[in-house]
């Protein structure tokens, strides 16, 4: 079988990987295309700082000891968030993230390169030089091949590839999407910008360092924002997966921060750093301690002081279905991550869905191919049982996610004053089971358990 995975960012190296494991290349040909060009021969580090939690870390295990190792060294482990309030940062309580202690592996606070390089190092160093991953393909359209029932991809390059399964890892502006929803299906913006940055930790040190826990997340009436240390940016990687031969020392720690504003437009991606420091400034500029610290910073070429990046939040319906198999039968088109459903930042489960996708769609079509010899049943029945499985867990962690969204938003008095006096009692009641649906989750053992419950042999 020839199975072709589109976009080589967390979901679809994650593909590449799972497949290579699961299925391996004796009897299939798994192939990864990129539209951009390889991150690792450029200087250019994509994203900034993200929880990875631990039902995250316990997928990307399955990958083997070295790739779990270099990410967990690479994050900084944290268990516990401190809430505060407003312009003096008046503590309102603990915020349980997930702790090793409980669920076995820890709750991360990352650089996202360091996710994503370490992914894509391991399928550059496991491809070798047999050419199944390859940069600056731009899909131009996706059609079916009638004398085969193949799908046939045409890059805008002019070049072709056909395959029996393609598979959608190309985010949430996903063109391989629109096969499975037969329109042209387009996120919508939510009116709300999120905006974050990175800095040198030493900066922060004497602000975090009396708090009980670094992780902070402070809310105001004009808004909330989020500060925290995120781990080493060590050695870059390099396009043949080794350390960079220029690399020295152990790494640079950093911190992470990150807020959100109302917009009734998408800002443009150029838009000046003045402006979007002004913007923060007349919010948060009068801030004691990390938050104050950091936005009158901005801007000012200040040594280890980050660029701010704004991040238009999108939101999107529920797919009916998240695969679809061709008119002839012959061949399918899955989704895996925010082609297949867009996280809210505030489950922080955007990159540990996405890797959860790739191994659970691996191994249910690992177990039917095994169990099946006609192949085009068996990749159908393995598609629709994926859809299955994954939907309800993620659509239900994504509406509670969404719930907590106006949590942030700007707030008169009084409804700031009733909000601290909740978020006060819920954290004197709260404990660390709150976590238990989303960290708890072992991949694996959820496979396991849903085809056991259909009766099939594992």
């Amino acid at each position: 079988m020839h199975i072709i995975v589109i976009g080589a960012g967390v979901a679809g190296c994650s593909s590449f990987l799972f497949l290579r494991k699961y299925l391996g290349t004796e009897r299939h040909t798994i192939r990864l295309f990129e539209s951009y060009t390889n991150p690792l021969d450029t200087q250019n580090v994509i994203g900034g700082g993200l929880s990875l939690a631990p039902n995250g870390v316990r997928t990307i295990s399955l990958l083997g000891v070295g790739i779990v190792q270099r990410v967990v060294s690479s994050g900084f482990e944290c268990s516990h968030a401190e809430v505060r309030s407003g312009a003096k940062g008046s503590k309102l309580g603990r915020i349980y993230m997930g702790s090793r202690a409980r669920y076995g592996w820890p709750n991360l606070l990352i650089h996202r390169a360091s996710v994503h390089e370490a992914l894509l190092a391991e399928a550059l160093s496991q491809d070798a030089e047999d050419g199944n991953i390859q940069f600056g393909k731009k899909v131009a359209s996706i059609e079916r091949v009638e004398e085969t029932g193949q799908l046939q991809v045409t890059f805008e390059d002019g070049t072709a590839e056909r395959a029996d399964l393609i598979i959608g890892a190309d985010g949430v502006h996903s063109k391989v999407r629109d096969l499975v929803t037969d329109q042209e299906t387009r996120p919508e913006y939510q009116g709300l910008t999120g905006l974050g940055g990175l800095v040198d930790l030493s900066v922060l040190a004497p602000y975090l360092a009396g708090a009980e826990d670094p992780c902070i997340m402070t809310f105001g009436e004009k808004g909330w924002f989020g500060v925290a240390p995120c781990g080493i940016r060590r050695e870059r990687i390099t396009a043949d997966a080794k350390v960079s031969a220029e690399a020295t020392g152990p790494g640079k720690n950093e911190a992470m921060w990150w807020s959100v504003y109302s917009s009734e437009e998408v800002p443009p991606r150029d838009t000046p750093q003045s402006v979007i420091k002004a913007q923060l400034v007349s919010r948060f500029g009068d801030y004691e301690g990390a938050v104050g610290r950091i936005v009158n910073a901005l801007d000012t070429g200040e040594e280890g002081i980050g660029k701010v990046r704004l991040l238009p939040r999108f939101t999107m319906p529920f797919l009916k279905e998240w695969h679809k198999t061709s008119e002839a039968g012959k061949a399918s088109v899955v989704l895996v991550g925010d082609a297949a459903h867009i996280q809210p930042p505030e489950s922080g489960q955007g990159v540990s869905f996405a890797m959860e996708d790739s191994a659970a769609l691996a191994m249910l079509l690992k177990h039917y191919l095994d169990a099946n010899d006609n192949a085009v049943k068996s990749v159908q029945q393995a598609l629709s049982d994926y859809t299955e499985l994954r939907k309800p867990r993620v659509e239900a962690i994504i509406l509670e996610a969404l719930s907590r969204a106006d949590h942030k938003k700007e707030k008169g008095p009084w409804e700031k004053w009733a909000m601290d006096w909740v978020m006060w009692l819920y954290f004197k009641t709260a404990t660390e089971a709150q976590n238990d649906l989303e960290s708890k989750y072992n991949v694996e053992e959820a496979v396991r358990s849903y085809l056991q419950a259909k009766g099939k042999k594992i």
